[in-house]
């Protein structure tokens, strides 16, 4: 018989018990370049045409009929142990949440199918396996489903409450960019022209934004809109917004239009300045993100205020005190944390909050990247490799698969599979850092907190002036917060819903959407005459890329209308948040414990 040995790279002819032999011995078991069931397919057939010329073709018929009637068995057995579990599960599944979340689940499939075919024709990437599942990957990161179930009005059980918008809060990551780490064989050269339609845009942003420091005197900050280039004028340096960043940022900004423009009316028709509050990190990619998006969110006319009528969009100079980045966190270089990243960081002598610092650091070194993962990336692109950390061979894998790069390739190319363990051991580093037991979810807790604590005083007071208790004007209606992946991920984490431990896609976005009933529809609610009716409710939605996640925040769990409404009452959304803090009765407090 002949048996092709993949370690010899030559087909060869051997006895039948030399073949058995020269199968088995080979690394993993693995013959014709396929895994275990086909080294043993190959096993069986050479013992098979051992056992043909002993006993005649009937005996290995019949032997081959029993095999496959043991086998249909074991999987009836199979189906029928797993069936009970299948069916607890679908009964378990929040119903609200998987009616609210369909149009987003739709959307994401539509988006991956897109990239899917894109990646079909790349180099290197054809149908197989480990094909598919980096296509699959590809199709996650390069890009959050842009629709979602943003600015449905919850409904009471029976349908007999009716909910206004009183506030949106958005935190987003910014769209595509250049790669910030680099690696051997991959794309380094990242295009940063733009079209014409988005140096339309950045030409009238000038009249539309301003960017001033967030810091005590928030006097105006001169920052470039465009991408920063190398010296040919076309090669984006490190980290920059790409023309495709622009578009998937504007994108985003006129789905968000659509979901709301009915809920806030005056959102398109004369939202005035003073009730937006915007704020980003202090990088290129981030501030024209956010710009981006507030340009198509606020719709016609927005380019065309005057002056005085400007948006600010704030940033902190010294990111130590940007709150986004992780009160006490912001030192720790942990992969693509995209600020401690950047050069220009300003250093933080003293951790602002010591207790964050230690346990980020002690989860960091519990980290072990996965086995054998690096040394078959160095036979491949060299021992450069082995010094990276898994964040940074993901985002140069990630940054030049958006763009529909091949694989890298140096000294030979990385297979597709070894693509997706690299891919996968990014994930489970981002896992461990924010949600790890060796102190990651404990530091994660504390040191978003903080930027966790704005967004509920943005909503007590938008709360609060809806029903009369402050001025009118005193709560912005629309917040846009521009971050990162490292921020994104960790806000998930700390409220409970970042079980995927997915790397957050580009232009990703976290929705805080507060709903008060309307009084009219409350007047007939049961009382004695004369007797006030009773308060409105007030309460938050909570959305990721789309998908309702309230009921996962763990204050909220099993309180009433979390579940059949997707709305937690702002009491116990207030009260999760300062949870936060492990019982300890300030930020201070818990900062400083050992």
């Amino acid at each position: 018989p002949r048996c092709t040995c993949a370690q010899q790279r030559r087909s060869v002819t051997l006895t039948t018990r030399r073949c058995i032999a020269a199968c088995a011995r080979m690394e993993g078991r693995v013959a014709l370049g396929c895994t275990l069931p086909a080294a043993a397919r190959q096993e069986r057939r050479c013992r098979r045409r051992g056992m043909m010329r002993r006993h005649g073709a009937k005996h290995v018929v019949a032997s081959k009929v029993l095999r496959l009637a043991v086998g249909a068995l074991a999987c009836a057995a199979c189906l029928l142990a797993l069936w009970p579990l299948a069916t607890s599960v679908a009964s378990a599944a929040d119903l609200e949440e998987s009616a609210t979340s369909s149009s987003a689940v739709e959307m994401e499939e539509s988006a991956s199918a897109a990239v899917d075919s894109a990646f079909l024709g790349l180099p290197g990437v054809g149908r197989g396996t480990g094909q598919r599942a980096l296509r699959a990957a590809m199709a996650r990161y390069c890009r959050a489903a842009p629709a979602g179930s943003e600015g449905s009005a919850p409904l009471g059980p029976e349908g007999g409450e009716s909910f206004e918008l009183v506030q949106v809060q958005i935190l987003h990551r910014h769209g595509q960019r250049s790669a910030i780490h680099s690696m051997s064989g991959a794309r380094t050269n990242f295009s940063c022209a733009l079209s014409e339609d988005r140096r339309h845009m950045l030409a009238r942003w000038p009249a539309c934004f301003e960017v001033a420091s967030a810091q005590a005197q928030g006097g105006v900050l001169r920052r470039e809109w465009g991408p920063e280039v190398e010296a040919d004028g076309r090669t984006c340096k490190p980290g920059q917004l790409t023309d495709e960043g622009f578009r998937q940022l504007h994108d985003l900004g006129s789905q968000l239009r659509v979901a709301y423009e009915k809920l806030l009316p005056n959102l398109t028709t004369g939202l005035r300045a003073e009730e937006v509050y915007a704020r980003t990190t202090d990088y290129q990619r981030t501030r024209a993100s956010t710009a981006a998006l507030l340009d198509a969110l606020l719709g016609p006319g927005a380019g065309e205020r005057p002056a005085p009528g400007r948006i600010r969009i704030l940033a902190h100079e010294d990111k130590g005190q940007e709150p986004m980045l992780g009160t006490g966190l912001q030192r720790q270089f942990f992969g693509t944390n995209e600020a401690a990243a950047d050069a220009s960081a300003t250093p933080v002598p003293v951790s602002p909050c010591p207790r964050a610092t230690r346990l980020a650091a002690r989860q960091h070194e519990a980290f072990r990247p996965a086995k054998g993962l690096r040394e078959n990336l160095a036979r491949a692109l060299g021992e450069e490799v082995m010094r990276q950390t898994a964040t940074e061979i993901a985002d140069a894998l990630y940054s030049a698969g958006c763009e529909g790069d091949a694989l890298p390739c140096a000294d030979r190319c990385i297979s597709a599979a070894v693509a997706v363990r690299a891919l996968d051991d990014a994930d489970r580093h981002f896992c461990s850092r924010y949600t790890g037991h060796e102190g990651g979810a404990e530091a994660t807790r504390l040191g978003f907190q903080p930027v966790l604590q704005e967004v509920v005083d943005r909503l007590m007071a938008a709360a609060a002036a809806a029903t009369g208790g402050l001025a009118g004007g005193a709560a912005p209606k629309l917040v846009v917060l521009g971050g990162h992946d490292t921020v994104v991920a960790p806000v998930a984490a700390a409220l409970g819903f970042y079980a995927d431990c997915n790397w957050p896609s580009l232009a990703s976005r976290i929705v805080f959407e507060l709903w008060r009933s309307s009084p009219r529809d409350r007047s007939g609610a049961e009382g004695g005459v004369g007797e006030a009716p009773p308060p409105p409710l007030v309460g938050v939605r909570i959305l990721l890329n789309g998908r309702l996640v309230t009921s996962a925040v763990p204050g909220c769990r099993g309180a009433r209308g979390a579940s059949e409404r997707g709305v937690c009452p702002l009491e116990r959304f207030a009260e999760a948040v300062r949870s936060l803090l492990g019982g300890f009765p300030s930020l201070s407090a818990a900062c400083a414990a050992s």
